[in-house]
């Protein structure tokens, strides 16, 4: 997603007048010359806050679609290409799009819990402990979304079959790990699974095109299923 889209509507932020509003994250006022269509506006401090970015921008922005919100905060320049922080970010993603698709769900203190449990899971899990974190991640916030816990019943399965099924979509290709790339794999089982199970239908999108190759040396190239070669 180019520097010019807004992270919270995906309208354009044009480049115009510098002007004193409001910081859509802190609300202090401040002078910027980049407001998007919406007025959406964010201070350098905020700016600069990559937690509070990623929180922000789940709570604020009206998206069924959560791939759409993932690649808003894979966008974020404080977010590396790889690292344990996509852990979160899936999660995040899910949690704000089940919320905007009619899911019944304590936003806030869903995310506090997302970024909680995700913090646990190392970088490097996919490896070492034989589960990407990203895989992990869609069952962290469907157990959220279910209040499940250890000593639940019928409900204590549930996430775990969700993340079996992302760890199975994730491994149907070889290494090495890319986060974007589980990621994907993630989204795409995630929103079928709860349509399937909790009747919360999120948006999926016809087709996912990864457009950060050149950012990626390792990147797997045409073995990748969200590759961008021969697809301009």
């Amino acid at each position: 997603m180019p520097a010019d889209i807004c992270p919270f509507c995906n309208e354009t932020t044009e480049k115009g007048t510098p002007t004193e509003t409001a910081c859509t994250i802190c609300g202090k006022r401040f002078v910027t010359d980049k407001v998007c269509s919406k007025g959406h506006a964010v201070c350098l401090p905020c700016s600069s806050n990559a937690d509070e970015m990623i929180r922000q921008i789940c709570l604020k922005n009206d998206s069924k679609n959560p791939v759409e919100i993932l690649e808003r905060l894979m966008s974020l320049p404080q977010i590396p290409m790889h690292g344990p922080v996509h852990h979160r970010l899936v999660g995040s993603a899910l949690l704000s799009a089940y919320r905007n698709s009619g899911g019944e769900l304590d936003l806030e203190y869903a995310l506090d819990d997302l970024k909680w449990r995700s913090s646990n899971v190392p970088g490097g899990a996919c490896g070492e402990w034989g589960c990407c974190g990203a895989g992990v991640s869609a069952g962290m916030a469907l157990g959220i979304i279910l209040d499940n816990g250890p000593m639940e019943r019928e409900k204590w399965p549930i996430p775990m079959r969700l993340t079996s099924r992302t760890l199975a979509s994730i491994s149907s290709v070889h290494g090495p790990r890319c986060c974007k790339r589980d990621s994907y794999f993630t989204m795409v089982e995630a929103i079928k699974f709860i349509s399937e199970n909790l009747s919360v239908d999120m948006e999926l999108p016809e087709k996912i095109v990864c457009t950060r190759r050149s950012n990626n040396r390792q990147c797997i190239g045409s073995d990748c299923p969200f590759s961008d070669i021969g697809k301009d």
